[in-house]
């Protein structure tokens, strides 16, 4: 499947050429990656930094911020989750149709793109390249197309161990969706791979760099990572307590303006019984409890997760006592809820057993949340292989 064009301009609408600024700073196919020249002066002295000269200098002051989002890009391509900033200069991101203002770490669908409800098709652990899982992927496309989803979201784990297939996947799902894709790392991915990956795909849009996407009044709020650094690969994405406190502080905002907010996140908070989101095969609960804290603070009523995948193709209505919704193609989920909190499981078709004693070799979902009458969500799982 081809794409079709992306167009970046910036807020003062001068034309860029480039592929797709907005995701990477690989862009421009006839002209090597701009960077910043110093700028001469009539008189250009040179500093001893032990002689005093007069001049105050802090030399603990944050840098200024990133003038564009390729420059964001390069800056943080090694920090996950990168820090929360704003662009010098906001810039327009049109990719698949749907046009996009780029404000730095928040992004805004502008105008009135959605029709109805927000319909987000969801795959997760993609883990490999493999034509099995390509097929999944095509189904998953298939299906999607057929339901109206707007944008794809892939929390985390699009590779294995092996660095070196994050390429091959990140284009997989660039070729396989004709609608925007956003992507963000779970506790395998080499941050700075990913973000190159990413960069070099023109349909996807990396959220380790972009917290914020506004979906028409719907916040999609990524936390990339995963919490537990003895699950984490070497050079993965860790975010620590302070990440999860400011995103608590930011969502509540939102929600007290009356918006909706969605939680993504790799692996899913801590729950209980049997149900739960977190369920490991020999009945251990290994979630993460401060995505419980971050849930209630910032009043998130609906969250999507893809670890553990044992307990993939569930989803719950309470976090704490996880009562679990009987959901599936067969039986799908008719009546909206005001809270709902989904693990997907992995989009493979590598062959995983689950907690009920089933293999699935691919699953996938599609989340439909509606922003109206303080926010409702339904689920349906597919199952792809």
């Amino acid at each position: 499947m081809m794409r079709r064009a992306v167009s970046v301009v910036v807020a003062r609408a001068v034309p860029v050429t480039c592929a797709l600024v907005v995701v990477g700073p690989a862009a421009c196919a006839s002209a090597p990656k701009a960077r910043p020249e110093p700028t001469p002066t009539a008189a250009a002295a040179v500093i001893d930094p032990g002689v005093d000269s007069g001049m105050n200098v802090d030399d603990d002051a944050p840098p200024p911020p990133p003038k564009t989002f390729a420059e964001a890009v390069e800056r943080y391509r090694s920090e996950c989750p990168a820090p929360w900033f704003t662009l010098g200069t906001p810039q327009s991101l049109t990719v698949d149709g749907r046009t996009f203002a780029v404000a730095g770490s928040t992004m805004t669908l502008t105008g009135d793109q959605l029709a109805g409800p927000l319909a987000l098709g969801v795959v997760g652990a993609v883990k490999d390249a493999e034509p099995e899982t390509r097929e999944n992927l095509a189904k998953a496309a298939t299906a999607f197309a057929a339901a109206g989803v707007q944008v794809v979201l892939v929390p985390g784990d699009l590779t294995g161990n092996e660095t070196a297939v994050i390429g091959p996947v990140v284009a997989m799902l660039d070729e396989v969706f004709a609608v925007p894709v956003l992507v963000h790392s779970g506790n395998y991915e080499w941050t700075s791979a990913f973000t190159d990956a990413v960069a070099a795909a023109p349909g996807l849009i990396n959220l380790n760099i972009v917290r914020d996407v506004d979906l028409g009044g719907i916040h999609l709020l990524s936390l990339p990572g995963y919490f537990n650094r003895q699950f984490l690969q070497s050079g993965a994405c860790h975010y620590d307590p302070d990440d999860v406190t400011t995103l608590a502080t930011y969502a509540k905002a939102i929600a007290a303006r009356g918006e909706t907010v969605v939680l993504t996140s790799h692996g899913p908070p801590t729950g209980r019984g049997p149900g739960a989101l977190d369920r490991t095969p020999d009945d251990e609960h290994v979630g993460d409890p401060q995505l419980n804290t971050l849930l209630e603070q910032g009043d998130i009523r609906f969250g999507i997760f893809s670890h553990i995948l044992e307990a993939g193709g569930r989803a719950v209505t309470d976090i704490a006592g996880a009562q679990p919704l009987v959901v599936s193609t067969k039986k799908p989920m008719k009546t909206p809820v005001g809270r709902l909190y989904v693990n997907v499981g992995s989009a493979s078709s590598f062959g995983w057993g689950m907690n009920d004693g089933s293999t699935s070799r691919g699953l996938s979902a599609i989340v439909t949340v509606d922003g109206s009458g303080g926010g409702s969500g339904r689920v349906v799982f597919l199952p792809l292989r």
